[in-house]
C-alpha cells in the first residue's frame, strides 16, 4: 500500500466517521424528545387525570391508562437501542483513531510487517545519530559552510541543517521508526522467564539513548523502562532509568531515585562505571545537588570493599561538582580532586573504559580552574587575603600554580 492509498483510506474513514457522528446526534435528539413526551404523558395520566375525568370520555381515559405500561416498556427498549448505538459510535471513533495513527506511522517508514528489518533501521539511527550529534554541536559558521544553505533558523524552529540531529525529515523518520520499535520491544516484557528475547536489553537501551538525543523524553523513558524491566541489575541501564525518573518524575519519586543513584556511586561497580557517574552527574545537575554527589564520591573513595571500582573519572566528576557548587573553599577542593584524577589516570591503561572520558573532562576542568584562579586573584578579594593571617602565602601559591599552568 503506497502513501496515496493510505491517504485515501484515511479520507474515507473520516467521511464515515462524520456520518456516524451525525446519526448519533440525531438518535440522541430523538431520545430526548421521546423521553420528554413520555414524561409529559406519564405526568398527565397519573397526576392530572382526576382533574379532567369529568371532561374526558371515560373509555379513552381507560384506554390510555391500559396502554401506558406497554408504552413504557417500548420506550425502555428504544432507550437501550440508542445506548448501544452510542457505544458502537464511540468504539468506532477509537478504532478510527488507532488506524489513522498506524497509517501516519506507515507514511514515515518503508514498510511495517513481520519481516521488516527494524533492528537494522534502529542501528542505523543509533550510529548516524552519534555522527549527527557531533555536527549539531559544531560552531554555527562551520555548520553553515558544511550544509551549504546558510544555516538560517525559521520562526525560531530548531535548526534544520542537513546532517544534524535536527534535520526535520531525518528526525521525523527516526522518531517514527523508534516508535514502531518501542511497540515491538514492549512485547519482550510479556515473555516467560528464560525466553530468548527478540531484542537484547542493551540494544533497547541504546535506542532509548538515541531517542533522548532527539529530545523525545517520553519515548526515551519508555524504551529505557523496557530495558530496565528486562535487566534491572545492569548498572548503566539502572543509572539511566533513575536519571530519567529524576528528570520527569513526581517529587516523592525524584527523592527516592536520587537516593538510589547516590548509593550506586558509593558502591560503584566495574560495569561501565563512567556511565553510572555521568548519569549521577546529570541527576545532580537536574536537582542542583552537587555537594551530595561530591560527598558520595568521597564515600566511594573511602570504601574499602575490594569489589568497588574507583576510576579516575570519579575525581573529574567530583572536581566539576565542587566548581558548580562554588562555596567558599570549593575552588581549592576542586583542584585537589583534579590532581587526584591526574594521579589515578597515570596508573590506568589507555584501554580502560573511561580513559577517553577522563582525558576529555580534565582538559576542560584545567581551563575552568585556571580561569577561576585568575579572576579570583585579580578581584577585590586579593587585598582582603593579603591582610588576613597566612593570606600572602596562599596568594603566592595560587599565582605560582596559575603561571605553571599557562
Amino acid at each position: 500500500m503506497n502513501n496515496e492509498e493510505a491517504i485515501t483510506r484515511i479520507r474515507n474513514l473520516e467521511l464515515e466517521n462524520a456520518a456516524r457522528k451525525a446519526t448519533g446526534r440525531m438518535a440522541m435528539t430523538l431520545t430526548g424528545f421521546a423521553g420528554a413526551a413520555l414524561a409529559a404523558l406519564a405526568t398527565y395520566g397519573v397526576f392530572k387525570f382526576v382533574q379532567f375525568d369529568e371532561k374526558l370520555d371515560v373509555k379513552v381515559a381507560h384506554h390510555v391508562m391500559e396502554k401506558f405500561p406497554e408504552d413504557s416498556v417500548q420506550y425502555m427498549q428504544f432507550a437501550k437501542l440508542i445506548g448501544d448505538t452510542k457505544k458502537l459510535n464511540t468504539d468506532f471513533d477509537s478504532l478510527f483513531g488507532k488506524y489513522k495513527a498506524a497509517l501516519d506511522n506507515y507514511g514515515h517508514i518503508d514498510k511495517v510487517k513481520d519481516d521488516f528489518d527494524i533492528e537494522g533501521k534502529v542501528q542505523l539511527i543509533i550510529t548516524e545519530g552519534t555522527t549527527r550529534m557531533v555536527a549539531t554541536r559544531l560552531p554555527g559558521r562551520l555548520r553553515q559552510l558544511l550544509s551549504g544553505n546558510g544555516g538560517s533558523r525559521k520562526n525560531g524552529d530548531m535548526d534544520e541543517l542537513a546532517g544534524t540531529l535536527f534535520e526535520k525529515k531525518w528526525r521525523d523518520n527516526a522518531l517514527s521508526t523508534l516508535e514502531v520499535f518501542e511497540s515491538l520491544a514492549r512485547k519482550n516484557i510479556n515473555l516467560n522467564s528464560g525466553s530468548i528475547y527478540r531484542f537484547d536489553p542493551d540494544f533497547i537501551f541504546n535506542a532509548g539513548q538515541a531517542a533522548a538525543r532527539l529530545e523525545n523524553t517520553n519515548l526515551a523513558f519508555r524504551l529505557i523502562s523496557i530495558a530496565h524491566n528486562l535487566r534491572n541489575s545492569d548498572a548503566p541501564i539502572k543509572a539511566k532509568f533513575l536519571h530519567m525518573k529524576i528528570a520527569i518524575g513526581h517529587e516523592n519519586e525524584v527523592d527516592v531515585a536520587f537516593s538510589q543513584m547516590m548509593d550506586m556511586v558509593r558502591n560503584l561497580g566495574a560495569n561501565q562505571p563512567q556511565i553510572v557517574l555521568s548519569e549521577a552527574w546529570n541527576s545532580a545537575e537536574e536537582l542542583r545537588k552537587y555537594i551530595k554527589l561530591a560527598d558520595a564520591i568521597t564515600d566511594l573513595e573511602n570504601n574499602n570493599d575490594v569489589s568497588v571500582s574507583k576510576p579516575s573519572y570519579m575525581y573529574v566528576i567530583q572536581s566539576e561538582a565542587f566548581l558548580r557548587a562554588s562555596r567558599p573553599g570549593d575552588l581549592e577542593r576542586a583542584e585537589v580532586a583534579y590532581e587526584k584524577a591526574i594521579s589515578a589516570l597515570k596508573k590506568e591503561t589507555v584501554y580502560s573504559q573511561w580513559h577517553s572520558s577522563t582525558r576529555e573532562k580534565y582538559k576542560e576542568l584545567k581551563d575552568l580552574i585556571d580561569q577561576s584562579k585568575q579572576i579570583w586573584v585579580s578581584s577585590g578579594e586579593r587585598a582582603k587575603v593579603e591582610e588576613s593571617e597566612g593570606g600572602r602565602e596562599l596568594l603566592k601559591k595560587l599565582l605560582e600554580s596559575s603561571r605553571q599552568n599557562e
